[in-house]
């Protein structure tokens, strides 16, 4: 059975969501992808353990949802920003100890990407 560990936040990072991991797995295993063998392995559900930080939240038995640890981990990426301005700004080292304050600046800073948008 073709397997591999996946640094999922290396592919945040480079490519801001999670691409098709059928094709991430073939090619780790050295799987061509016109063969008999990546079709028959596209044709079932990818099964996913021992996950990490972040993705661990979003493991359900063998299952995980993709959807939700990209949303997890883009927020977590805007907090981080935010952390640092926060640290910048008001010298304040943890957000996490200011909660409305983090909420103010969440709501903020949603608020102007919609603007963007």
């Amino acid at each position: 059975m073709p397997s591999a560990s996946v640094d999922l936040d290396q592919i945040m990072q480079t490519m801001h969501n999670i691409p098709d991991l059928h094709f991430f797995l073939a090619k780790e295993n050295n799987i061509d992808t016109y063969s008999y063998l990546y079709d028959a392995m596209e044709s079932h559900d990818l099964e996913f353990e021992d996950a990490k930080g972040l993705a661990e939240q979003c493991l359900n038995k063998n299952t995980f949802d993709i959807p939700k640890f990209e949303k997890l981990w883009k927020e977590q990426e805007n907090i981080s920003l935010l952390q640092e301005i926060a640290q910048k700004v008001m010298g304040i080292e943890n957000l996490d100890e200011s909660p409305e304050l983090k909420q103010a600046l969440l709501e903020a800073f949603r608020a102007g990407k919609e603007y963007t948008n």
